[in-house]
């Protein structure tokens, strides 16, 4: 879904020099790009639900406008590319043994504080209903303290959008998340390495 939601995107506004890295990039241009857009929407009194289609369906119209003018540039150095997908899929198998081998079902670990409860009751909570309705009508305290205390926006509301995509409960979904957030971001320190260490002959 991120590499869907930001392949348009990226080819669009990536450097000219960050080019050749674009594949990798493109996730990350697409998670911004979903906080960025389903926040203002929030905050605009839409809701997660009601918003999502219109928000995808113009991620999918950057898409098609990059492939029709033919614009599509994606440079594979097949050794790196393969070396860093092998990290990711050992990354998200490894991060997610503990509910394969343990619990057998989707769930979050809480990683030794609470805080996972405050996020996915806000995520749950923000399929339906909108960020600025928090200011304006009595919500629960974790909900209330997340969003109307410390206006941590942004992780409550990508949950919502791939609960709501997915149909699962945000308790199922979360840590799962994490988790493949954790594993793209090894591309983006591969991408730096190569970018302040040049060959020397």
């Amino acid at each position: 879904t991120l590499f869907v939601t930001g392949f348009g995107l990226t080819q669009l506004l990536v450097p000219l020099q960050l080019k050749k890295y674009s594949f990798w990039l493109t996730p990350w241009f697409g998670f911004f790009y979903l906080i960025f857009t389903l926040v203002i929407s929030s905050l605009s009194g839409l809701s997660v639900r009601q918003i999502s289609p219109f928000i995808i369906f113009i991620a999918l119209m950057f898409d098609f406008i990059v492939i029709l003018q033919k614009k599509v540039k994606i440079y594979f150095e097949l050794r790196s590319e393969f070396i860093l997908a092998l990290f990711i899929g050992i990354s998200i198998i490894f991060n997610t043994s503990p509910l394969i081998r343990r619990e057998r079902f989707l769930t979050s670990l809480s990683l030794g504080n609470n805080d996972i409860i405050a996020y996915v009751t806000s995520a749950d909570y923000l399929i339906n209903n909108s960020i600025i309705k928090v200011f304006n009508t009595p919500v629960p305290e974790t909900i209330s303290n997340l969003l109307g205390g410390f206006y941590r926006f942004g992780p409550p509301i990508i949950l919502s959008f791939f609960i709501n995509l997915f149909q699962l409960d945000a308790y199922q979904f979360f840590y799962l998340l994490e988790v493949i957030l954790f594993a793209l971001t090894l591309p983006l320190i591969f991408i730096f390495l190569k970018l302040i260490y040049k060959k020397t002959n």
